[in-house]
């Protein structure tokens, strides 16, 4: 497994403040039928960041656990593709409860889609 492909703490976002600062004014907000996605430019940062929030609205502790794998593993993957360091939070909505976690993984590759390296530049 290289460097890439790990998801350290420092990759994560921890604090209530972090979660509140990328959701402030000046975040860019991607919408989609699963979930929310709000990004920041982290200027300090040396790699993208993750927070995720999956509230009891989306289902019981195996299905919010289940969302949380699943986009853990998206972003663990995808993180070496991204642009540039960014703090990102994605908010799952009631919907992503009854999807499949093939479905949930394209829905997160829309909305990253616009943050992602292009291929042959």
């Amino acid at each position: 497994m290289g460097v890439g492909n790990k998801f350290p703490k420092s990759a994560r976002i921890l604090t209530s403040a972090g979660y509140r600062h990328v959701t402030g004014r000046n975040t860019k907000k991607s919408v989609s039928p699963h979930f929310l996605l709000f990004v920041l430019l982290n200027k300090g940062g040396k790699e993208p960041r993750l927070g995720m929030t999956v509230s009891k609205k989306v289902g019981n502790a195996v299905v919010r656990n289940r969302i949380k794998r699943v986009v853990r593993e998206f972003f663990r993957q995808n993180r070496s593709l991204l642009t540039s360091s960014f703090d990102c939070v994605v908010i799952a909505r009631p919907r992503a409860g009854k999807t499949s976690g093939a479905e949930l993984t394209k829905s997160l590759a829309k909305l990253f889609r616009p943050y992602q390296k292009s291929i042959g530049t």
